[in-house]
């Protein structure tokens, strides 16, 4: 079930990205910059571009020298010159099974998010001859523009403060670790890149490392190296080797990987090269257990005048994992929220920062302040040590059971937490979906607040789930307005927005009630069955449920992210669906369902939401990118 999920979220960044011209159009204020990238370029750009080293200002253990925080993990470089890979978990699998696809986006699938197997430890030492550890000495190399500060949460015997802002580096390099044999770390968005420059006239055999945490290590078909975890595998990329002469023209060099399985270290063997020239050697590390761009990340925005680039997602604690290997259970610190700042270009991270408390901490969700540019996240935590949260809407966290919400706001640079605040009450909480009024600021937050399935009739491994919607001040300490929005069913709320000009709030996700609220007079006023996307229109004040509308075939349905034009007032809502029957596409650029598991839609929709005007799944509004 969590793969379809993820592939689903992932396919929502897509939709999103379709939908990116019109969301763009409808601020208040017209954009000084257009952004070189739609959100799936970000997505794929993202994994490649360079990730800087920070060092160690006193927010890990002093075991640690630097680190570089990827998509895929986190290295940690000790200050013997070790390499220790903390990587996360991954989901559970459901219990008990679910039945099919259609489950997904239920109460149940939202509860999932937490179950997740402890992370691993992988650590590299360099060995000689003799199987001795050899150390080294890292230091930092090329500064890069980044700075990063770290919140530091009740694991602190000083309490939840930030640390400095940190200076990093490109790469770190390790120094002459062998006999003529330098070596350098680089860091990308998804990999780690170890470069051996082997000295004229000197030995690559001396290369050798040592792998703890290991289960096993095996050579794939392509040459790489498989490390058996107890998550699954880890590969680093079949190793290339190159020389360089005098104008700086490239040999490539024969070079494979040399196991030794029982001591489980590997090496390089080499083909012919010329000894009097330096020799390079360059493997990877590709995690392929960890997933794609749907896990790795949670938000994704560009700034809307600046072109700047901002992510928010969850990575594992900053507590220095233990350097022996093996599995790595959870800690205290649980798992932690980051937000992270990137030029319009994508080639310069300009700032980090991590968000959380003593336990798990989820960013589900984020926007940026039309005009002031301040940063706000959204998700939820298991830690009654959030930061920031005093002075905030909701100081306290209340939750009786697992988690509740929270919204942070954070200055444009990401160097303050101005203010946080909870969002919840006895039941949990969760939000998925985050907008900001583009005049007043106000702060409006929608996802699915969960209560034990003994309450509906259920099971007691499973919940029932109903859509919220809040409203806050900008600076998140007055709390405005709330309502719950939901039938007999569950519904899980997937994209939020506000009309422009009439300040009307639209919310639109998924739900398998047949007695969903506000239906009677919409587009598709009756559930179609399987599981229907809907979408919502409130007031601006959410005091008043203006319309509903059903939207689906007899499949399963999903609306994944929501626009409104900016002149006409016309929905956009665009999803997934595996209907052979989704309404009103008689006419559509495609007029039939594809079939391949599940096709994309985009409907257009009355301001009213009671006249569907067009709808093509697996089809885009002229103008925006196509999906394959």
């Amino acid at each position: 079930m969590s793969s379809l999920r993820n592939r689903f979220r992932l396919l929502g960044f897509l939709l999103i990205a379709m939908l990116f011209p019109l969301a763009v159009a409808a601020a208040s204020t017209p954009p000084t910059h257009t952004p070189a990238h739609t959100l799936s370029e970000v997505s794929a750009r993202l994994a490649t571009m360079q990730v800087p080293f920070v060092p160690n200002g006193g927010q890990w253990d002093k075991q640690a020298a630097f680190a570089a925080h990827t998509f895929a993990g986190t290295l940690f470089v000790t200050t013997e010159g070790k390499l220790v890979y903390s990587l996360p978990g991954k989901p559970k699998a459901a219990q008990p099974k679910m039945k099919g696809s259609a489950d997904i986006g239920k109460g149940e699938g939202k509860h999932l998010r937490k179950q997740i197997t402890p992370g691993w430890v992988l650590t590299e030492t360099f060995i000689g001859a003799n199987q001795q550890p050899l150390a080294a000495k890292p230091a930092g190399y090329r500064p890069a523009q980044a700075k990063a500060s770290y919140m530091i949460g009740a694991n602190n015997p000083q309490g939840s403060r930030p640390t400095k802002p940190l200076d990093s580096f490109e790469r770190v390099r390790l120094g002459e670790v062998f006999k003529g044999v330098e070596v350098e770390l680089r860091a990308t968005g998804s990999n780690v890149e170890k470069i051996f420059t082997v000295k004229p006239h000197q030995d690559p055999k001396q290369i050798r490392l040592r792998m703890a945490g290991a289960n096993k290590l095996a050579l794939g078909k392509r040459g790489e190296l498989i490390v058996q975890t107890g998550n699954g595998p880890v590969t680093y990329t079949a190793p290339i080797a190159y020389q360089e002469d005098a104008s700086g023209k490239r040999s490539e060099i024969k070079v494979a990987y040399a196991l030794n399985t029982a001591a489980r270290s590997y090496g390089f063997t080499v083909g012919d090269y010329n000894p009097d020239q330096a020799l390079v050697i360059d493997p990877l590390l590709q995690s392929t257990y960890l997933g794609g761009a749907g896990n790795d990340y949670a938000g994704l925005a560009i700034h809307p005048f600046s072109g700047e680039v901002y992510v928010a997602g969850s990575t594992n604690s900053t507590t220095f994992p233990g350097t022996g290997g093996g599995a790595q259970p959870a800690q205290a610190g649980g798992t932690d929220a980051f937000i992270s700042r990137f030029n319009a270009s994508l080639t310069t991270l300009v700032q980090s920062t991590y968000l959380g408390g003593a336990g798990y901490d989820y960013v589900y969700a984020l926007a940026i302040h039309p005009t002031s540019g301040e940063v706000y996240v959204a998700g939820n935590t298991g830690s009654t040590t959030f930061p920031g949260t005093g002075g905030g809407a909701q100081p306290v966290h209340t939750a009786l059971t697992y988690y509740d919400g929270f919204i942070s706001r954070f200055n444009a640079n990401l160097t303050t937490l101005v203010q946080s605040t909870y969002l919840g009450g006895a039941r949990n909480e969760s939000p998925d979906a985050l907008a900001i009024h583009p005049v007043s600021g106000e702060v409006h937050v929608a996802g699915t607040t969960n209560t034990d399935g003994a309450t509906c009739g259920k099971p007691a491994l499973y919940l029932c789930a109903d859509v919220f919607i809040s409203r806050f001040n900008a600076n998140l300490t007055t709390f405005l307005q709330s309502t719950d929005l939901g039938g007999a069913g569950d519904e899980e709320v997937l994209a939020l927005t506000i009309h422009p000009a009439s300040g009307e709030v639209y919310v639109a996700g998924r739900t398998d009630s047949t007695t969903f609220l506000g239906t009677g007079g919409g587009a598709q006023p009756t559930y179609a069955g399987g599981g229907d996307a809907f979408i919502s229109r409130f007031n601006a004040s959410l005091t008043t449920l203006a319309q509903s509308t059903y939207l689906g075939g007899a499949g399963n349905d999903y609306a994944l992210a929501l626009a409104i034009h900016p002149a006409s007032g016309e929905v956009y809502v665009a999803g997934v669906t595996d209907s052979t029957t989704f309404p009103a596409t008689a006419g559509g650029a495609q007029p039939a369902y594809a079939g391949g598991g599940s096709d994309a839609f985009v409907t257009r929709i009355s301001r009213s939401l009671a006249l569907i005007d067009a709808v093509a799944p697996g089809v885009v509004v002229p103008g925006a990118p196509v999906i394959g």
